[in-house]
């Protein structure tokens, strides 16, 4: 709002984007707005913030930390129990492996492929099918695991069948083009089926600070396998939210002094407090994520991947978050007289 001199441009164009890409954040934030208002700037702001906030729950999350929801490392999970009688129900156990550590080779290969094997034999044999399920993993450990699934998935277990001094010829070319349609189509074959990939940084990732077992270069994470629907296109895995909507019946008794209004079919919360010419914005959401057939998901903990260069990190606890610097600066005069020198 305030222009310092006649050489102030209004005209900002902002290029790339502010928001994420998971679709976690609120929708409906005009980014173009927020170079020239501030209110948008801070809408915009307090969207990043969720959206990060969200993204790692998803997965870590841990109700035993205040605020938070069970994430899918919880519920992905062995040891399955009754809610009301705690008794165990080892039938909805998923599917859990240790790669302890391995490198990846034509190990990860036979581990996939039993993973996936034994998830899509669950289903068939319990009626579930047809089940749509995703592979998930952190974006560094996908790309270092296409480097090699190409040519480990097309000669796996070659040597035991063919013997120590048999000789297997695979096209170097067409390796690469494998690799290349895996990383820009985001998919990968698992026993000659073909799954979609979701590369998420809210998974949890060991390194050589939190982790005594890997070196400086070296890092581990899991792999995961998610049933999203079921038969009939039941959903298997999902938010769930409290819709703030339903409160507007309790919000207009306020009569006219409510600051209150909700987006995305009422599962953000905003709220303004005014103080003369400040504000205050809050935004609120309470929601979780639920997985109904854990029977049908799995894991494999502790893959082991050394990247040449880690990539960028969005989570800000994460010491490969990039920081962008300041967002406000201190009033600057331009005359002495006014800052009284």
């Amino acid at each position: 709002m305030l222009r310092v001199n006649r050489g102030d441009f209004t005209d900002l164009v902002l290029r790339g984007r502010v928001l994420g890409l998971s679709g976690l954040e609120p929708s409906g934030l005009d980014e173009d707005k927020i170079l020239n208002i501030i209110t948008m700037s801070e809408m915009v702001t307090a969207a990043v913030g969720i959206e990060r906030l969200l993204n790692v729950q998803t997965w870590q999350g841990n109700p035993s930390v205040v605020n938070q929801f069970p994430g899918l490392d919880l519920q992905i999970a062995t040891g399955q129990v009754d809610a009301d009688t705690d008794t165990a129900c080892p039938a909805l156990d998923s599917d859990v492996k240790n790669y302890n550590y391995g490198t990846l080779g034509s190990n990860i290969v036979t581990y996939l492929s039993q993973l996936e094997w034994f998830l899509r034999y669950n289903a068939m044999t319990m009626g579930l099918e047809p089940v749509e399920w995703v592979i998930a993993m952190r974006p560094d450990l996908w790309f270092e695991l296409t480097s090699v699934w190409p040519c480990a998935y097309n000669t796996t277990r070659c040597e035991g069948v063919l013997g120590a001094n048999a000789e297997v010829t695979v096209m170097g070319n067409e390796m690469v083009a494998e690799r290349d349609a895996m990383r820009n189509g985001h998919y990968i074959d698992i026993n000659g089926r073909r799954y979609r990939v979701i590369e998420d940084t809210g998974i949890f990732e060991h390194n050589s600070t939190n982790n005594a077992n890997l070196i400086p270069g070296e890092f581990a994470s899991s792999i995961y396998m998610v049933p999203l629907t079921i038969t009939g296109g039941f959903p298997a895995t999902y938010f769930e939210y409290i819709d703030y909507r339903q409160a507007q019946a309790n919000i207009s008794l306020l009569r006219g002094l409510e600051e209150f209004f909700w987006t995305d079919s009422g599962k953000y919360s905003w709220a303004i407090e005014q103080t003369k010419w400040c504000f205050k914005l809050s935004l609120k959401n309470e929601s979780r994520i639920i997985l109904r057939a854990p029977q049908l998901a799995g894991r494999i903990d502790r893959v082991k991947y050394s990247p040449l260069q880690h990539l960028r990190d969005s989570d800000p606890a994460s010491s490969y978050f990039a920081d962008g610097g300041v967002s406000t600066r201190a009033a600057n005069p331009f005359y002495a007289v006014w800052s009284g020198r």
